[in-house]
């Protein structure tokens, strides 16, 4: 783990409590840092979606709960201990294998779990609130070369930039793209990608088909050749 990155991230913090507001400025900073620093940045629209997504779990999934805050609070002790920090700020020390579940804490409520409908509805206020996060697309071989992908030339109009926060439409494509995109990340990771696409096709299917998801004929992936860090595979 990279301490700075987790000091700007405890830096968020309001009177020693984390919001997902202050998450997502963490989020668009990041973003921001990545496209002037990484040639090869690459955000696919699954991933384009997974990262801030990951960042909202963070809060909804370590959050203690108890009598008094029955909603759940994430505090900087917490914080350090979930990810092995120790030391005072401006000082941290990461310990790798020490990371744990805080002593008295307690877990989300079963009544009260975080589902695809809330990491979807999560995602759509974030974007609201800072358009400038929804990223497709990528840099070009240079630092600060990011491209847009258009959604409408991804998905043949199925969806648009003006559309894509409608409704269900945020979650359709999240799932769409999942489906759509998987073969091109599991491909050389996988000797056979029929096990792993049939699990998601199993899960997805019935999802979409609640969600009324307008069908997808066309995902062009050919957009995507443009960008250096679509096909990009660090060697160790």
């Amino acid at each position: 783990m990279i301490v700075s990155k987790f000091q700007q991230l405890y830096d968020t913090a309001v009177n020693d409590r984390y919001t997902l507001d202050g998450f997502r400025g963490q989020y668009a900073r990041t973003q921001q840092e990545s496209i002037a620093t990484n040639p090869y940045l690459f955000y696919a629209p699954f991933s384009a979606l997974v990262v801030p997504a990951a960042y909202n779990f963070v809060l909804n999934f370590m959050s203690n709960h108890s009598a008094e805050e029955p909603n759940g609070y994430l505090d900087g002790s917490q914080l350090k201990q979930f990810f092995s920090v120790t030391g005072e700020s401006g000082n941290f020390q990461y310990t790798p294998g020490y990371e744990r579940i805080p002593e008295e804490w307690y877990r989300r409520p079963s009544s009260n779990q975080y589902s695809l409908v809330s990491v979807v509805a999560d995602l759509a206020i974030g974007f609201v609130r800072d358009p400038s996060t929804i990223k497709f697309g990528g840099n070009t071989g240079t630092p600060n070369s990011f491209v847009g992908v258009d959604v409408g030339d991804l998905t043949g109009g199925v969806y648009n930039a003006d559309t894509l926060l409608e409704g269900n439409n945020l979650g359709c494509f999240f799932l769409q793209a999942a489906q759509a995109g998987l073969p091109d990340i599991l491909n050389g990771v996988l000797s056979d990608l029929a096990p792993a696409l049939d699990l998601l096709n199993s899960a997805v299917s019935p999802v979409l088909a609640d969600l009324a998801c307008p069908q997808l004929e066309q995902y062009n992936q050919g957009l995507f050749n443009q960008f250096p860090g679509a096909k990009y595979h660090p060697t160790p």
